[in-house]
């Protein structure tokens, strides 16, 4: 049986509404019907990649200010307590506002997760026995699966998964399907999702709301 000593856990699409802020920010008001398996949103749009990147959507102020998804705090908090240390594996845009901005996002809305993220252009790196990423992107699941780790692929309409119902019912699941869960360091100290964090220190212009 399989031991996960480790958790991390995507941003985009995962614990942040990125598609809503795009669709927002290209003044598009409803969802589209996304083409099945199709992860490229500007793809999914009939847009190039310059079409769909607006100069707004490459600032800090823009990621910072996007939206959690309804589920991303009980989440984290159930996989904290599944496995305490869980962190955050994402990949920024090539962009130093993406960078930034994620940073700012997390200290405004998961502050027990901002000193507990890795940014890479290659998540695959931190792969191995006992280490699971929760992700959206069937692309990066495999990988990491292929790189000697375990993956969970968060049903999103831009996925394979897309089918599977409650969001995070269906990761809780898996995760206990994966089982047995063993954190490599069991006194780790607890995230406090609503915890202050003194050493964030947003863009002028971003208000921090720690409750």
């Amino acid at each position: 049986m399989i031991k996960i000593k480790q958790i991390f856990i995507d941003m985009d699409g995962v614990l942040v509404d990125f598609v809503g802020g795009a669709l927002k920010a290209h003044g598009i008001k409803y969802r589209p019907e996304w083409p099945s398996c199709v992860y490229r949103m500007s793809e999914a749009l009939g847009m190039t990649d310059e079409e769909f990147w607006l100069p707004e959507m490459l600032t800090e102020q823009w990621w910072a200010k996007l939206l959690p998804e309804e589920w991303a705090t009980s989440l984290c908090v159930s996989l904290e307590s599944k496995c305490p240390g869980l962190r955050v594996l994402t990949k920024p845009v090539s962009h130093s506002g993406s960078w930034a901005g994620k940073k700012t996002w997390l200290c405004r809305n998961l502050p027990g997760l901002y000193n507990r993220v890795t940014m890479t252009d290659d998540k695959a790196l931190q792969a191995k026995p006992g280490v699971l990423l929760i992700d959206d992107c069937d692309e990066e699941c495999d990988r990491f699966i292929e790189a000697g780790g375990e993956a969970v692929c968060v049903p999103r309409p831009w996925n394979s998964q897309t089918q599977k119902g409650g969001i995070a019912e269906h990761v809780l699941d898996c995760v206990d399907a994966i089982e047995s869960i063993q954190p490599e360091n069991p006194n780790f100290p607890r995230m406090q999702v609503d915890c202050p964090m003194p050493e964030c220190k947003p863009p002028k212009g971003i208000e921090v709301d720690h409750g």
